[in-house]
């Protein structure tokens, strides 16, 4: 398990393993990180990154993720959101989320996805 930060590049193509730290595509066993790391959008434009533990979209990231050009679908276990306006959608876009302990019997859906906007966190 290793959190994969996206560090963009040219070009922006979240399929392009050059743009992800490490050099490699997150895998299903691994964090993906949008911070202040970041140099450009990232625009996913396939399925290569169909499967991870977590995305995390940090207050510092200053650029969006974009999903266009075909329909995609992630698979994970959690998300945390603390920027507005951080992912843009111009296709069909799913987020799968899967855990062991489903149907959330311990702490409800907030266990999974958090939306945190300045000091106030909504779950």
């Amino acid at each position: 398990m290793a959190v994969i930060t996206w560090l963009g590049g040219s070009p922006t193509d979240g399929a392009v393993a050059a743009n992800w730290s490490g050099g490699s595509l997150p895998g299903a066993s691994d964090t993906i990180v949008f911070d202040s790391n970041s140099t450009q959008n990232c625009n996913f434009s396939s399925s290569a990154v169909s499967q991870v533990v977590q995305i995390q979209i940090k207050s510092t990231f200053d650029h969006q993720i974009v999903f266009g050009t075909s329909s995609h679908a992630i698979s994970l276990q959690s998300m945390i959101i603390e920027k507005t306006a951080a992912i843009t959608a111009t296709t069909a876009t799913t987020f799968a989320f899967s855990h062991s302990s489903f149907p959330f019997t311990s702490g409800g859906l907030g266990t999974y996805v958090s939306f945190i906007l300045g000091s106030t966190e909504l779950n």
